[in-house]
């Protein structure tokens, strides 16, 4: 077998059930985790799993096909793990721990094995504690400069023989809890909400030093941290990147300024997906030209109204619709009531790491691009609305990205939809490559500067109402 003679030892699809239990164990309850909603604007797009959990599953995947117990551990958390994604674990000849999603290596733990029975050990009741409710929110002059803090056991001990059976009993619960404990100083305490676990080095290790966690070392051109965390079992440094914040759009107040106050008064505009990023920018567009919108969510209610409060208090209008772009029933608004409709719905576009996932994503973006659009329009074709539409495409199509093909297909079958349309003289579709914009679609690590959505719409704007 290649690959250092990569031997299998189990499968798993990490479950909202398996997340949950995870987090009432050690505590982490980062929202990147646990919100759905939340995790929508960050860097995924969607929940991922707990890195430290991917770890130990792997490593309690050891122990029960190996028999081999370890002394000693350096892992790299190298890509997310999603739920509901299958991912495999390998053990290699160089002692190592491998997990993959189909081909992508997502971790990698360096094991040393033990040449002898360490003793378990109990959590003392002095080393419990109660974890914070919400995840700190840490500068990185803050966490570079953090002094140590007492370190404890967060959450519910006895959720790790649920989880992990054969690590309970072959290190005992303590030991375990430390090193879940690891996940709750990064994701909870240092650097808290905006964290991002990259790596993590243990070693199993006896003494009575106070248990304590503080940043023994720190990046600010990488916004990385590294925590040194003193357990009364482990020695562990924990290394975390800052990610990027959530995209913030333009207030109205700055977008009125390139607009005169009554251009758009004639506007009567649904936006579909227009509670963030492109759609926001062209909903305060609208409003703080005179005109009305009404803009639909999916999953953001929050930020829906959020928005129509923002565009409200500066004395536009703008209402709200919830809309799900595949539920199989009726529209929930009247098309006969606007002359404008802009369709942004789109779902986090992310790249495909195996055949499967492809494919589903293949599926994924024909239903939000094409299907979804193809309801609108078929509902103004059937109840003869005469309005014109923004769809927009990406200039993706002209410099592909490899693994994102299934989204530029989609793309491109959109934009032949929206010829065929135009081209049949039924409805007016303004179709356009739209560059890559300062939104929670293109965030990314490295530095870059991103054209703004509402100075790229603008335009746009003007152009669809004329």
């Amino acid at each position: 077998m290649t690959d250092n003679n990569l031997q299998w030892l189990a499968s798993k699809t990490f479950s909202p059930q398996d997340q949950k239990q995870f987090a009432d164990f050690c505590g982490d309850i980062n929202p990147i985790h646990m919100d759905s909603v939340f995790a929508r604007k960050t860097l995924y797009g969607q929940p991922i799993v707990h890195g430290v959990h991917t770890f130990l599953w792997a490593l309690e995947s050891l122990c029960d096909q190996r028999s081999l117990l370890i002394c000693k551990a350096k892992i790299k958390f190298l890509e997310p793990i999603f739920l509901s994604e299958t991912v495999d674990c390998f053990w290699d000849d160089r002692n190592r721990l491998i997990i993959k999603s189909g081909d992508t290596v997502v971790v990698r733990a360096s094991v040393q094995l033990q040449t002898e029975v360490s003793p378990k050990r109990e959590i003392p009741v002095e080393q419990r504690g109660d974890a914070v409710s919400m995840p700190k929110e840490l500068t990185f002059a803050q966490a570079s400069t953090l002094p140590r803090q007492p370190l404890q056991i967060y959450g519910d001990p006895s959720q790790a023989e649920l989880l992990l059976p054969s690590l309970c009993r072959c290190y005992g619960v303590a030991a375990i809890a430390e090193i879940a404990a690891c996940s709750y100083v990064v994701g909870m305490e240092c650097p808290g909400m905006q964290s991002l676990f990259a790596a993590l080095t243990f070693e199993f290790r006896s003494g009575e030093a106070e248990p304590s966690f503080g940043v023994i070392e720190s990046e600010e051109r990488f916004g990385l941290v590294t925590v040194g965390i003193t357990g009364r079992i482990i020695q562990a440094n924990a290394e975390a990147f800052y990610r990027p914040r959530p995209t913030v759009s333009l207030h109205i107040s700055a977008i009125a300024q390139q607009v005169t106050k009554d251009e758009f008064s004639n506007v009567q505009a649904l936006i579909i997906g227009g509670s963030r990023g492109i759609g926001e920018a062209t909903a305060k567009t609208i409003a703080a030209g005179g005109g009305t919108v009404t803009i639909t969510y999916h999953q953001g209610a929050v930020e829906a109204d959020d928005v129509a409060r923002e565009i409200r208090n500066f004395g536009g209008v703008c209402n709200t619709l919830q809309y799900t772009i595949d539920a199989p029933h009726e529209l929930p608004f009247d098309l006969a009531q606007y002359n404008q409709i802009y369709y942004f719905a789109t779902p986090k576009i992310l790249r495909g790491r195996t055949a499967l996932e492809s494919e589903k994503l293949a599926a994924l973006y024909n239903k939000f691009y094409v299907i979804g659009f193809q309801v609108i329009c078929q509902a103004m074709r059937d109840k003869q609305v005469k309005c014109n539409i923004f769809y927009p495409s990406t200039s993706f199509i002209e410099e592909p990205a490899e693994g994102f093909e299934q989204y530029v297909q989609a793309k491109l079958k959109a934009e032949a939809l929206c010829q065929t349309l135009n081209q049949q003289s039924i409805l007016k579709v303004f179709s356009t490559r739209l560059p890559r914009l300062a939104t929670d679609q293109n965030q990314s690590f490295a530095a870059t500067e991103l054209a703004s959505p509402a100075e790229i719409m603008l335009p746009h704007v003007r152009a669809m109402s004329r």
